[in-house]
């Protein structure tokens, strides 16, 4: 499943979160970021790929995943986070201001 808001910037973000539908906290974050992610935002292009942990095995070991929920952030391809546990929307708020204002720097 793949939830994304186009918008014309230079920052690009791919937000990955490896989740579990029998997982509470997985649950409030996979909220949480989609809410986010498809709010209008002028200073750059999200994107939000869910990956389900009970189903895509082979895909989370690839990428170290050994715990729910985790995200992975991507920015212009090279990664630039990974957070484990569950995150609040203004957690998640503060990640993206500090990504943006580490991308000016």
């Amino acid at each position: 499943m793949l939830i994304g808001v186009e918008m014309c910037h230079k920052a690009e973000f791919v937000f990955t979160l490896f989740y579990s539908d029998l997982n509470v906290p997985s649950l409030n974050v996979k909220s949480a970021l989609t809410q986010i992610v498809n709010k209008d935002h002028q200073s750059f292009t999200a994107k939000l790929k869910l990956v389900n942990y009970d189903k895509e095995k082979v895909l989370c070991k690839k990428h170290g995943i050994s715990g729910i929920p985790q995200l992975l952030i991507h920015q212009n391809d090279r990664l630039v986070g990974r957070f484990r546990g569950e995150v609040t929307s203004d957690e998640f708020t503060a990640i993206l201001n500090n990504l943006m204002k580490s991308q000016l720097a």
